[in-house]
């Protein structure tokens, strides 16, 4: 065993570790080694293991209302957000595809009105829209009790001839864009998996 880890780990060492960050400066076999013979980094690694495990497992989840409110109570100046819902059309459609018309059903900037209980149907996609009143770029996060209609999609406004695509979460950088642009709109998303 590498004498460096005869005494007990750093916290960083045992973090990256963990992360699988491998660093020319760290020997992973012989952290695994340690681990194995000091009981001290042994409950520290497993401590911070079972945090990472229900952090990423958080990250996986869509964002909640209460995030929302707390970044619109944060930047009620600096942002504006706006609630966006994706109702079902009966088309034909290809294997993966579903077809929906956009409505927007709140729209602030820099007030708490707005913002009420949306009710969201089993078939139909709630979008939270973050928009940067400094850089104009705007974040959509979307929501479904499917998540195959928010997690992993490519998200098409075909009038636009654009397309973007969902994180796991659910989560759609779009850049520059118009909020109001997603009003009573034909969407397409089209599921990856």
């Amino acid at each position: 065993m590498d004498s460096k880890y005869t005494e007990c780990l750093e916290l960083n060492e045992i973090e990256q570790f963990i992360l699988q960050q491998s660093s020319e400066r760290f020997d992973t076999s012989a952290i695994s080694a340690h681990l194995d013979s000091c009981s001290r980094c042994k409950q520290v690694f497993s401590e911070l293991r079972i945090f990472y495990n229900i952090l990423f497992d958080e990250l996986k989840k869509p964002v909640t209302n209460q995030v929302f409110h707390l970044i619109k109570n944060l930047h009620s100046d600096d942002i504006t957000v706006a609630g966006v819902l994706l109702k079902p059309q009966l088309l034909d459609e290809m294997p993966g595809e579903r077809h929906f018309t956009s409505q927007i059903v709140f729209y602030e900037s820099g007030t708490d009105e707005g913002e009420e209980t949306v009710t969201i149907n089993p078939d139909e996609v709630f979008i939270r829209v973050i928009k940067s009143n400094k850089t104009d770029k705007t974040t959509l996060y979307l929501s479904a009790e499917n998540r195959e209609l928010c997690s992993d999609i490519i998200f098409r406004l075909p009038e636009h001839h654009i397309s973007f695509y969902s994180d796991e979460q659910g989560k759609i950088e779009i850049g520059k864009f118009d909020i109001r642009d997603l009003d009573s709109r034909a969407v397409m998303i089209v599921s990856q998996r």
